[in-house]
């Protein structure tokens, strides 16, 4: 029902981006649960979202979601990795669909720093540090290292969505 209601509404805004990526979670919900040839009309879709709108992280994250269903993995990796990119590695989900996926193709390259970025995500999520009243703004400035990268002191807190997929 939510395909048909989609498709209906895109005949009237089919350059809406967030029509193509609702109606690609809904196919790829069809494909996992009844019919496996949904999930490459999903992945048209999502890919259809991305042209519209090249930034939208969770169509990105989603169109890898879809591409492992269909045994596509290192087409998967490459979403994902575009969606970390997109976000500036901040994206929890993203590196629980990567790691996941990493399990099944050993590529464990580089991944005690990711995982240690992933907890430490991960914990802000769950338990956020609110700012006191007496911090000020130069505290959330970044601070420049001796080795030239930069981090900041107080990172915002992110909300974690799930897909469920």
């Amino acid at each position: 029902e939510s395909v048909t209601t989609y498709r209906r509404a895109l005949t009237v805004e089919p350059q809406s981006a967030g029509l193509h990526y609702n109606l690609a979670n809904s196919l790829m919900d069809l494909g996992i649960q009844s019919d496996y040839r949904h999930l490459e009309t999903a992945v048209q879709e999502y890919s259809t979202c991305l042209s519209i709108e090249v930034t939208y992280t969770g169509a990105v994250n989603n169109l890898g979601n879809a591409l492992k269903e269909q045994d596509r993995f290192r087409d998967a990796l490459r979403a994902w990795n575009t969606a970390l990119r997109l976000e500036g590695g901040r994206q929890p989900d993203v590196f629980a669909n990567l790691a996941h996926l990493r399990m099944f193709v050993a590529d464990w390259d580089g991944w005690d720093r990711r995982f240690r970025l992933l907890s430490q995500l991960l914990r802000a999520q769950l338990f956020p540090v609110p700012l006191s009243p007496s911090s000020s703004a130069s505290s959330l400035a970044p601070s420049h290292h001796a080795n030239g990268s930069k981090s900041s002191s107080a990172e915002p807190s992110r909300s974690v969505t799930a897909t469920g997929h």
